[in-house]
């Protein structure tokens, strides 16, 4: 990435990926009131992995902030956005330089445990008053289903991107 982080073709980037990642997460995505399943974890990965922690966390930061008060029922939780933010970060740090299966597995395990298991649900628990060890025994399912989604989804991005070198091709 280039070293002015905040540059015209940088800009559109980050605002194409904020659009998809709308688009992805509320429109084209399974979900319920306590549970989401979908792929709106992939510009967050893409970001993450080939752009930066910085403008990984922004763009993971920016589309939950707008998907919230454009699209949601439910009001605004800053938590929320707090949790998406701790994921681009917990991507960055285990994607931006080593690709491997087991990084890849880290990556997965720590996002989808602390962040969707345990912080989401504390998060719904204090947003809606339900129990907190039901509702983290429903959404183990929530988890284990995006993780599994996650997993395949990032190794196609690295195949695709990588493997084949299809990134240098459109960065060029």
């Amino acid at each position: 990435m280039n070293k002015n982080v905040f540059n015209v073709k940088n800009l559109v980037t980050f605002s194409m990926l904020v659009a998809i990642q709308i688009i992805l997460t509320r429109f084209l995505s399974v979900q319920a009131w306590n549970f989401r399943i979908g792929f709106g974890f992939v510009p967050i990965v893409f970001a993450s992995m080939y752009l930066g922690m910085v403008p990984a966390v922004l763009i993971a930061c920016v589309s939950d902030i707008l998907g919230c008060f454009l699209f949601s029922p439910f009001p605004y939780m800053p938590g929320y956005t707090l949790s998406v933010g701790l994921t681009a970060v917990i991507y960055s740090l285990c994607l931006e330089k080593n690709r491997s299966q087991y990084r890849i597995l880290l990556a997965i395990l720590i996002s989808q445990l602390l962040c969707s298991l345990v912080i989401n649900s504390y998060l719904l628990t204090l947003s809606t008053g339900s129990p907190l060890l039901p509702l983290m025994q429903f959404r183990v399912l929530q988890v284990l289903i995006n993780s599994i989604l996650q997993y395949f989804a990032i190794n196609a991005i690295v195949l695709l991107f990588e493997k084949r070198k299809i990134f240098h091709a459109i960065a060029n």
